[in-house]
């Protein structure tokens, strides 16, 4: 993650680590036995950490990773940052800051023509048509074999519809994430409603969906998933695995530092029509309610 990330009171803001359980792994709740076999015998599924944004935050994980994900199915990391008071449920309303337009592509599930799905109605497993099946779309993925291959693949596809080189690409286990860094901090600005206002004004968080979605649609012959865009998001953490289907390591394939843009810029090229600069926003919000 980003590392020096301050809130307005000076202190890190936080990142969140959502890790799920494996099973024998989970923990079981103190005031019950070993003979309670159900479900609710056990604490959550999920494992919630918290690190700060600075050199010891990024040790703290490293190090937690290090000596723990092996009891973990999956490990996800928030797109967003958080205060620490206020950070466990990662709830929209507590996001502080944001750094980044990602998108995810699901590109495995283009592959399957059929799937196999439980139908409650007949009591069984029924084969169904894929709605995402893709093969030419594929197999072009297919046919760039080598990490390079599939970087320059993605790379292409994002000028192809008018997004600028990404950041960072990062191989996910089943597809890929990819990021654009920001070059200004998005921090979140909230309003009081006055009595001349029936609504509060739309925040940064509102912006970055705006455009994480808007990003999916341009990508979404590749099965760009939608709901990764909200900014409350957590994906994949690269260094740990997919288990899915079978175990894959989800690493970065790309970064390039030198491909960090203004919010602005990103914009121009994902909204053209919306001409307004996001400090224009800004101002137009604070006259409204000041």
């Amino acid at each position: 993650f980003r590392k020096d990330i301050n809130g307005p009171d000076g202190n890190p803001l936080y990142c969140i680590v959502r890790a799920e359980w494996k099973q024998e792994e989970r923990p079981i709740l103190e005031h019950l036995t070993s003979t309670d076999l159900d479900d609710s015998r056990y604490g959550s599924k999920m494992d919630i950490h918290l690190f700060p944004t600075n050199n010891d935050g990024m040790k703290q994980m490293y190090k937690w990773l290090e000596n723990h994900s092996h009891q973990y199915e999956a490990i996800y990391k928030s797109t967003s940052y958080y205060l620490p008071s206020r950070t466990k449920s990662g709830k929209r309303k507590n996001i502080q800051c944001m750094d980044r337009f990602y998108v995810d592509l699901d590109i495995e599930k283009m592959r399957d023509k059929f799937l196999t799905e439980y139908s409650e109605k007949d009591k069984t497993y029924i084969q169904v048509i894929n709605p995402l099946y893709n093969p030419t779309q594929y197999q072009k993925w297919m046919k760039a074999d080598t990490d390079q291959k599939k970087v320059d693949l993605i790379i292409q596809e994002c000028e192809l519809v008018g997004l600028p080189a990404p950041t960072e690409i990062q191989f996910s286990g089943r597809g890929v994430h990819i990021f654009w860094l920001l070059s200004n901090l998005l921090f979140v600005s909230r309003y009081k409603k006055s009595e001349h206002h029936q609504h509060t004004p739309k925040t940064m968080v509102d912006f970055v969906e705006k455009m994480n979605k808007e990003i999916a649609n341009l990508l979404s012959s590749w099965n760009a998933d939608p709901a990764p865009a909200l900014a409350t998001s957590v994906l994949r953490l690269a260094g740990t695995f997919n288990r899915k289907e079978k175990k894959v390591l989800c690493r970065t394939l790309y970064t390039n530092m030198n491909n960090i843009y203004s919010s602005d810029d990103m914009k121009a090229c994902v909204l053209p029509d919306d001409i307004r600069t996001i400090d224009d926003k800004r101002e137009d919000a604070e006259c409204a309610y000041h």
